[in-house]
């Protein structure tokens, strides 16, 4: 797994969700009806800024190319919104599955609020998953908040949560990956990572 250098942000992302469920349009004129599968995930569409084709854009370019086949961790972009610091979170129960999840180890009292991206890692991988409605920790740091999207893998007591720089872990989605050699002897690099767990 290639791992993106902290300096390096981009200059524009572009977050999306990718959605396995279907809507079923009824028959006749009857209404719509939903049916959801699991694997729900995200993706993101990254731009770097120009980066000089010196040693550093060399080293950049060539992560990036091994990101093809090895895959890419990156921050989780959430622009302006900000939160109080959760703290060093963790899963609190085993076996922990859907879309509910109760945590440990949050700053006493804090807001976890609505639209506030975490990771979570398990065995392992990283999966991102997003806050669907505000919650506030109690005095010991404990916690029980909505998520989406509905979790992929069972989740073990004591998996750490990230929701100060949450992390992201995705392929890149594409057969090949071109980056621009421009004449001022900067580079244009820019990629669209698909979550892989």
């Amino acid at each position: 797994m290639i791992v993106l250098p902290g300096g390096v942000s981009p200059s524009l992302a572009t977050p999306r969700v990718i959605d396995y469920g279907v809507w079923v349009r009824g028959v006749s004129g009857g209404g719509f009806s939903r049916t959801d599968r699991p694997g729900n995930r995200h993706a993101v569409r990254v731009d770097l800024p120009p980066v000089r084709s010196d040693l550093a854009g060399a080293a950049l370019a060539s992560d990036l190319r091994a990101a093809l086949t090895e895959g890419l961790e990156i921050r989780w972009p959430q622009g302006a919104f900000a939160s109080a610091p959760v703290g060093s979170a963790v899963v609190d129960g085993s076996d922990v599955q859907g879309t509910t999840l109760s945590l440990r180890g949050a700053v006493p009292n804090t807001v976890i609020r609505k639209g506030a991206f975490f990771s979570v890692e398990h065995g392992g991988k990283v999966y991102l998953h997003e806050c669907r409605s505000e919650t506030l920790a109690s005095s010991e740091g404990r916690a029980t908040i909505q998520i989406r999207p509905e979790l992929r893998v069972i989740l073990s007591d004591g998996d750490a949560l990230e929701f100060d720089q949450p992390r992201f872990q995705g392929v890149i989605d594409a057969q090949e990956w071109e980056w621009t050699m421009r004449l001022d002897r900067f580079m244009d690099m820019s990629f669209d990572l698909v979550e892989m767990a």
